[in-house]
């Protein structure tokens, strides 16, 4: 395959829906998250958590306060896509 084919196929794929779950290996507690990029939504809540802007409180206290290396970002579940073109997946 050339680049040309191999850039048509990436914008032709559509990336993976799934769950993630942040867990905190300090005291245990578990964040779950959906998307429909779910690995852009991983990278996404761990910029988010670096920055100080994540929208979970209390997930950004429990980040500032153990630090990034207590925590572990573990893909769940993958969703495949239905045959309906019509199924709205943000719903």
């Amino acid at each position: 395959m050339d680049k040309k084919e191999l850039k048509k196929k990436y914008l032709e794929s559509k990336p993976e829906m799934g769950v993630f779950k942040v867990i905190n290996r300090s005291n245990s507690k578990i964040f779950i998250d959906s998307g429909l990029n779910v690995n852009g939504k991983v990278n996404a809540c761990k910029f988010q958590l670096k920055h100080g802007s994540h929208m979970n409180k209390l997930l950004q206290e429990d980040f500032k306060k153990f630090g990034e290396d207590n925590f572990t970002f573990e893909i769940v579940d993958i969703l495949e896509p239905q045959e309906d073109e019509s199924l709205d997946y943000k719903k």
